[in-house]
């Protein structure tokens, strides 16, 4: 998986123009999740939502994170700072809920709803609008997620209040951990 992800995204910099997101979906697609590959590398701290685990910055052209979802939590409302994410599920099943982005301030309503199970590969972007991932579920879950280019990381986000839509930015520099060492155990971000 990570060898074609390189070789995909190669070394030079990238737009998000650039990007041949379909590929990088079929990519994700391909490989089917086997938990003796990643259980070492998906660290949670069950007191928040979910735990942010860098993975592998590609080239500089990308980053792969593992997040590890605590049961009845979820993100808060978020963009991806003008980049495309490739999010497949692990483990467990998550639901994402897909907003518009507002033009003003006032409630954010869900437009659609979706179930990820399993070897699943979800698609964002901000052309598509905001989303916020939840685990509805009794049991942790487990998703890889692909940010390309990697500006979340960068630059920071945005989160959205569900209630009258105010934005605010979040720094995203931070992993709770790096290469399956804990690295932040109290100051990960989260959106």
């Amino acid at each position: 998986l990570i060898a074609k992800l390189r070789a995909l995204l190669g070394t030079k910099g990238l737009s998000s123009e650039d990007i041949d997101i379909e590929e990088v979906q079929r990519i994700m697609e391909e490989y089917q999740s086997d938990e003796a590959d990643w259980a070492h590398l998906a660290l949670h701290d069950p007191s928040r939502n979910y735990s942010r685990n860098g993975i592998l910055n590609i080239n500089g052209n990308a980053n792969l994170l593992m997040l590890a979802w605590t049961p009845g939590k979820s993100s808060a409302i978020h963009d991806h700072a003008n980049a495309h994410c490739c999010m497949k599920i692990l483990d467990g099943e998550l639901t994402e809920s897909l907003y518009d982005i507002p033009e003003g301030e006032g409630q954010l309503v869900p437009k659609k709803n979706t179930v990820l199970h399993r070897d699943v590969v979800g698609y964002i972007s901000d052309d598509i609008g905001l989303h916020k991932i939840s685990n509805l579920g009794t049991k942790q879950a487990v998703s890889l997620h692909l940010y390309t280019p990697p500006y979340a990381s960068m630059y920071g986000c945005s989160m959205y209040e569900a209630g009258n839509g105010k934005k605010h930015h979040v720094d995203m520099s931070k992993y709770y951990s790096w290469q399956g060492q804990l690295v932040n155990a109290k100051g990960g971000s989260t959106c």
